[in-house]
């Protein structure tokens, strides 16, 4: 679409609901057609991949954000810093969830936890599980984990003992 990325960065004219992260559904008419099966085939992560290589960006941890979107969260929920407590990374726990399916407050929350988890006991067998987990529900070959089997998963692996 001509100017999609103008209209993209003008967040009032993009529906935006209640969710302040910027997801953008694949039937968008921002997408052109090459557009949508890029996206679908994740080849948009091809570039995140080369921050990887650079040491720029970790391979699991919490996604960068914009500063556009970092600002409207920021508006809402005064301790979104909390999520970046750790290198970002190319994929992370929402994408065992699915960046379209859960709340601000849930990611937020999630996120700030991983981020606790990796600084007080960083474990490296929690990264291969999410790493392993990613792709196959990003294809939708397994099915998308919830909030809660998320944290479970943090909480496990990080060697944080669950409330009983």
């Amino acid at each position: 679409m001509r100017d999609a990325e103008r209209i993209k960065a003008n967040r009032g004219t993009v529906l935006i609901t209640d969710q302040r992260f910027l997801n953008i559904p694949n039937d968008s008419p921002l997408y052109t057609r090459v557009g949508r099966i890029v996206e679908r085939c994740h080849f948009t992560e091809v570039p995140q991949f080369l921050q990887v290589l650079s040491g720029t960006l970790s391979v699991v941890g919490n996604r960068p954000l914009p500063e556009d979107v970092i600002a409207s969260l920021g508006e809402k929920f005064p301790h979104v810093q909390e999520r970046f407590g750790v290198r970002c990374g190319m994929t992370g726990p929402v994408q065992l969830i699915g960046r379209s399916v859960i709340t601000d407050g849930d990611r937020l929350a999630l996120e700030s936890e991983y981020c606790r988890a990796v600084t007080e006991r960083y474990s490296v067998r929690l990264d291969l599980i999410i790493l392993a987990l990613t792709l196959p529900v990003a294809l939708g070959l397994v099915r998308s984990l919830g909030v809660d089997d998320v944290r479970a998963l943090i909480r496990r692996y990080s060697g944080e003992r669950q409330a009983s």
